[in-house]
């Protein structure tokens, strides 16, 4: 995508000039080709992708209108040098991720420490942590903490003590402020 910049007589363009797009971002025109468009019906692949979009379009709208809500999302579109619509719709589209459970300190303890990275383009509202024998019982479960705020850096303190030799499972599930819910199971014998 080119850019350019462009002066009088023109102070702002934007339409289309043959295969070329201009549209207004930022202050600045930006030139793109123009998009193909497929002949023939959508795909369910395609129909599926629309009513997602569409999903976030209405959620990003809502949440605009939300006198609570709508300043994180403005906070977060200056900072990505976005649209607080376009924030939104971001942060509804793209699901957290977990990565790095790190069960190193974790041998069944009470005291011990499960540590994890949970990220997301918004924030990470929600961290939760299960310890169970994989099947239907439930040794604890609980809410992790971010060691500092926006870090992605979380923890959680084991409140139970699990006696040694047990397999346990290990959940971490987590969730962002549109409702993303991501989780992430690793088994450890103790």
């Amino acid at each position: 995508m080119s850019k350019t910049d462009i002066h009088a007589p023109f102070n702002t363009f934007s339409g289309t000039i043959g295969k070329l797009v201009y549209r207004e971002v930022d202050g600045k025109t930006i030139v793109a080709l123009r998009p193909k468009r497929r002949k023939g019906p959508p795909s369910e692949a395609a129909l599926a992708h629309q009513q997602r979009f569409k999903r976030a379009s209405r959620w990003a709208k809502a949440v605009l209108l939300d006198d609570e809500k709508a300043p994180f999302y403005r906070a977060l579109g200056k900072k990505m040098k976005i649209t607080a619509y376009a924030a939104a719709m971001s942060d509804f589209l793209k699901s957290p991720t977990i990565e790095e459970l790190d069960l190193s300190f974790y041998a069944g303890q009470a005291g011990q420490r499960i540590k994890f990275t949970a990220e997301d383009n918004g924030s990470v509202v929600n961290a939760m942590v299960t310890i169970s024998d994989g099947d239907t019982h439930v040794f604890e479960s609980g809410q992790a903490t971010e060691v500092d705020p926006g870090t992605g850096y979380w923890t959680y303190g084991a409140i139970t003590t699990i006696p040694a030799g047990t397999h346990v499972t290990v959940t971490v599930k987590v969730s962002d402020r549109p409702g993303n819910v991501v989780e992430l199971t690793e088994e450890k014998a103790l």
